[in-house]
């Protein structure tokens, strides 16, 4: 009797759970992005083996300047479609993603002018670089790279956005069938060459091609009409968050550039490889991320948004600390079963930094969401101008002495500033009687 009333207690449960639909909707979204965050670590022995450790670190090096490039000529529209999208009727959405992209193209295009005509790229390059490095020959790959970035968040945070889960499934099951096959394909054929450039040119070839493929579905919805009040308040929204992309800049690639100033590509393939593995704590909150904001921002009563927010910080806590030592377990097999050659093993002791620094940055992303649900996105910039020159000046100081260990004390460090700063900041502001503004 006991054992069937425990059967049932334990289907209750189960139908509860899963009949919540932000639950159903994570668990549908993370089926693929397991898939797809398995696939590359599963891989990553396979692509190990086909770039030297050098070619590995320059890869992953480029790898991070496009991601933080491409949330600046993003210009925060993807943050300005979750928010608007639900603010407007069914009837006028379509004029809203046609307004938002409208501004977003036109800016891609001045800035493209901009950087062809001036050579404004070269002398990034020249900056990040300490070394003679042959930029003209990643120029396209890294532009098109920084292109195909910004639109493939807008597509997905589309589909999010309006619910259909669906398409991010296909799409991502895309990208990581049709990439990886054609990537390592090109590079197990290649005997000779540079692979780091093979990898970032042909992925992003393949994925401007899925893009495309899958952009019909998001065009075929707009309407035609660029209305001025849309784009007034998409700015209101974006260009905060651009800004703080810029300051992300020098606080996310603060780490990279001196390891690279101070050391060799060897250490950033070390570095690279624990941001590869502790990358799996994002990656997981960013598929929760994409179900919780629409949902978080649709909600109208602030203090609900404030307790589920408290919730849900605690159980994502304590995930990814299980996570965390799972990763660190599995890497440890890798090593000893050659699975990862061995010349990779000073990343053990740097694994458990770099995994805190993603949890804590993780949850920073928890609560810098109320600051776009009550409107004051000023607060990134004000926070984000002093985390940077914190940043810069402690990699200065650690990277020199310690190493790849220097610059990830100091990335955990910038990021902890950004966790309580924003934390004290939204209890403060709901302290005041602060709410979204619907207006």
């Amino acid at each position: 009797m006991s054992r069937n009333l425990s059967i049932n207690s334990s289907m209750e449960f189960i139908k509860r759970y899963t009949a919540n639909p932000l639950l159903r909707n994570y668990l549908k979204l993370f089926s693929v992005d397991v898939l797809v965050k398995g696939s590359g670590i599963i891989l990553l022995p396979i692509y190990l083996r086909l770039m030297t450790q050098e070619e590995y670190g320059l890869y992953g090096y480029l790898a991070a300047i496009v991601s933080a490039f491409s949330l600046v000529c993003n210009l925060g529209i993807y943050a300005a479609q979750s928010k608007l999208y639900h603010d407007y009727p069914s009837e006028q959405r379509g004029t809203v993603l046609f307004t938002l992209n409208t501004l977003l193209f036109v800016f891609i295009v001045v800035l493209l002018s901009v950087i062809l005509l001036f050579n404004v790229d070269y002398f990034i390059a020249d900056f990040l670089f300490k070394d003679s490095f042959e930029y003209g020959q990643y120029r396209s790959s890294i532009l098109l790279g920084t292109f195909v970035s910004v639109y493939s968040v807008m597509l997905v945070n589309y589909f999010l956005t309006s619910e259909d889960i669906r398409k991010v499934q296909l799409f991502n099951l895309a990208r990581v069938i049709l990439i990886n096959a054609i990537v390592l394909g090109v590079l197990w054929v290649s005997t000779g060459g540079d692979h780091a450039l093979s990898r970032i040119k042909y992925a992003n070839i393949v994925e401007f091609i899925i893009i495309i493929g899958f952009g019909g579905f998001y065009i075929h919805k707009m309407i035609l009409h660029f209305d001025r009040a849309i784009a007034i308040k998409a700015l209101w929204i974006g260009l905060p968050i651009m800004i703080s992309a810029i300051l992300g800049i020098f606080v996310n690639l603060s780490d990279r550039y001196f390891i690279e100033k101070y050391g060799t590509l060897r250490d950033m393939s070390i570095y690279n490889l624990a941001l590869t593995f502790s990358g799996i704590i994002p990656f997981i909150f960013a598929s929760f991320q994409n179900i919780w904001l629409p949902q978080f921002l649709k909600e109208k009563n602030s203090e609900v948004n404030r307790l589920r927010t408290k919730k849900m910080v605690i159980r994502l806590t304590i995930g990814f600390i299980i996570i965390s030592l799972g990763i660190v377990f599995a890497l440890q097999i890798m090593l000893m079963t050659h699975i990862i050659d061995t010349k990779y093993e000073p990343i053990m002791p740097l694994l458990p930094i770099v995994l805190t620094t993603a949890v804590v940055t993780s949850l920073t992303s928890m609560y810098s969401n109320h600051l776009i649900y009550i409107n004051k996105l000023y607060v990134i910039i004000l926070i984000g101008v002093p985390a940077a020159i914190l940043g810069i000046g402690i990699n200065i100081w650690l990277v020199p002495l310690y190493g790849i260990y220097g610059a990830a004390i100091a990335s955990l460090f910038v990021n902890l500033t950004f966790l309580v700063s924003y934390f004290l900041i939204t209890r403060i502001f709901y302290s005041r009687g602060l709410g979204p503004d619907l207006h």
